[in-house]
């Protein structure tokens, strides 16, 4: 049974978005683990300087984990295709401002700014989230000025500036 009603477009767009966005954060952040980085998401982590492109310059594995959310969606719950077109755009676009290397705010209070996604390229294994914040937060990926990041140093082994200097 399809409903096709303006409630169910507006439920479409947050189920969608929300689960799309849950499911590229857990898989980027699986793409963060040392088999993984080095052998799948190094690539696009090579571009330290980011451009628009670079939001689809990734691996076909990695391509094909991340994009598998938008797949198991449309196969778990009933959704409206326009919805699903709709926000599919919204996020292609904000990967791409994501990307751009230009200092810009999220469209909505919940996203993240480029500034975020910029820091996950420069210190590497941070701020994992494409769009909210949150997941970072309960996980406790977001970026500390406390802490010691570098491509070596994956989520667990980043250590503080006082801990560096006693060894």
């Amino acid at each position: 049974h399809f409903e096709f009603g303006y409630l169910h477009f507006m439920k479409s767009i947050f189920i969608i978005y929300v689960f799309v966005d849950a499911w590229a954060w857990i898989m980027h952040r699986i793409l963060h683990t040392k088999f993984m980085y080095r052998n799948i998401h190094k690539f696009h982590h090579t571009f330290t300087a980011t451009f628009a492109w670079v939001a689809f310059a990734v691996h076909p594995v990695e391509f094909a984990m991340i994009q598998s959310g938008a797949f198991l969606v449309c196969c778990l719950t009933s959704v409206h295709i326009g919805a699903f077109m709709l926000v599919g755009a919204f996020l292609g676009y904000h990967a791409q401002v994501q990307h751009s290397g230009v200092w810009l705010e999220g469209e909505f209070f919940w996203n993240a700014s480029s500034k975020f996604h910029d820091d996950h390229h420069r210190l590497f294994h941070v701020n994992i989230g494409q769009d909210f914040v949150l997941w970072d937060w309960l996980a406790g990926t977001l970026r500390k000025k406390t802490r010691v990041y570098s491509e070596d140093r994956f989520v667990g082994e980043q250590e503080k500036p006082s801990e560096k200097k006693n060894q």
